[in-house]
């Protein structure tokens, strides 16, 4: 795998190394209108990803930075605290987006949406928490909101679109309804998830 290296410190090097990732994905949708033969068409769909094994095998070897040297953030020429048998960053155990929709022969289509991602460690240290940092809680690394777990969380969505004519349809979305505040990544420091989120517009097919 080639991916992010350290993710602490003034830069973030590539690094290379080895990881095996093993699990099961799954989806399933059932369409009630078809199952009754009928114009109105009350919908579930389901869709889940289990990924129990998603451990490093070797350490993650950094890449030389553009004038040849090795970063400072990567002792012996290694990311920092990777080794083999750890969980790989970003690699939640489990995701799971659960829909419950109506749609219509006419054209109409409205769903709410349920996505669900699972706790996942955000370095290869895998810290619970950036208080854990090995170069202390009031570290530059401790603080730098890079370092610890990402909590679980979950959004609703809800959508809804019609097909006012052949080619043209009108739709509006709200995301994240509920307005929750989640983060997603820790690379170069906390990222939110996206706010409360409305749109609406048109698609036209030519």
């Amino acid at each position: 795998m080639t991916v992010l290296g350290t993710v602490g410190g003034n830069d973030t090097p590539v690094a290379q190394g080895q990881a095996l990732f093993q699990g099961i994905e799954f989806m399933s949708r059932m369409d009630f209108g078809d199952f009754f033969h009928s114009s109105h068409n009350p919908y579930v769909e389901v869709a889940y990803t289990w990924i129990p094994t998603a451990d490093t095998t070797t350490a993650f070897r950094c890449l030389p930075l553009s004038d040849g040297s090795i970063s400072s953030n990567c002792p012996g020429g290694l990311v920092y605290g990777s080794a083999p048998g750890k969980r790989s960053p970003y690699a939640p155990e489990h995701l799971l987006t659960a829909t419950v929709g109506y749609s219509h022969a006419s054209g109409f289509d409205a769903h709410f949406e349920t996505v669900f991602v699972a706790e996942q460690f955000a370095d290869f240290m895998n810290l619970e928490n950036a208080a854990d940092h090995p170069n202390g809680p009031n570290s530059v690394e401790a603080r730098s909101g890079q370092y610890g777990k990402i909590s679980d969380y979950a959004i609703v969505n809800f959508a809804t679109s019609y097909r006012l004519y052949k080619d043209l349809t009108l739709y509006v979305s709200l995301k994240n309804m509920l307005d929750n505040v989640y983060i997603v990544d820790r690379v170069r420091g906390i990222l939110p998830g996206s706010p409360r989120l409305v749109q609406a517009g048109f698609k036209y097919e030519f």
